[in-house]
């Protein structure tokens, strides 16, 4: 779907499968729209996304228990529809990108959320360069075996490929990386079966290594 059909909103809705009904909840701060999300425990954590106005690199928490959401430490960069994991009790966001003059940035790099803390650190990775002109839009896919998994897609070429790498996630050095066929491309399919693709092409990747 084109980013520009995508609308903010801050209105938020529980489902309970038990009376298969929806409830309203608390509204977020501020509407957003390309936002990513993570629950942990009774807590849901929503980092980044956009509404024109709102800072892409805002994030806040939602308390299950008291139907509250407070503000939390703001990453250090602008960040829409990043992938979002956990991992040995921090929370880690990577990759995303942000709309500056009319074009597409995507960042290569990540940042690590001390929960206790409330603190972000940024998370520079190695990697295969990029050759020159060749813009590369990433996939964050998740973490397994102490490593996390991407795919990399070439936008702005006639002929653009796609790797799925991995990267270790204590040296932060890439350890693997794997070009897959040329029909597969991210941006013509929708963003759901873009996932349920990546985590069976994740499992295939995890026998090829």
């Amino acid at each position: 779907k084109d980013f520009s059909e995508t609308y903010p909103f801050s209105t938020v809705s529980r489902f309970d499968p038990l009376k298969k009904e929806w409830i309203s909840v608390a509204e977020m701060s501020g509407g957003r729209t390309l936002f990513s999300a993570i629950a942990i425990e009774k807590k849901i954590y929503v980092f980044g996304g956009s509404n024109f106005r709102l800072k892409a690199n805002a994030c806040e928490v939602y308390d299950c228990e008291s139907n509250t959401w407070t503000p939390i430490q703001s990453m250090h960069l602008p960040r829409m529809r990043c992938g979002v994991a956990q991992y040995h009790g921090d929370l880690y966001v990577f990759y995303g990108f942000i709309f500056e003059n009319s074009t597409v940035k995507s960042w290569n790099n990540a940042e690590r959320y001390s929960i206790l803390e409330d603190k972000w650190t940024l998370l520079e990775f190695e990697s295969t360069p990029t050759p020159p002109g060749v813009e590369i839009r990433y996939h964050f896919l998740g973490i397994h075996n102490d490593a996390w998994y991407c795919l990399l897609e070439e936008t702005n070429i006639p002929f653009r490929k796609t790797y799925m790498k991995s990267f270790d996630m204590k040296s932060r050095k890439e350890k693997t990386s794997r070009e897959l066929p040329n029909f597969f491309y991210i941006t013509l399919l929708p963003q759901c079966i873009m996932e349920k693709l990546s985590f069976k092409m994740t499992n295939v990747f995890f026998m090829l290594i």
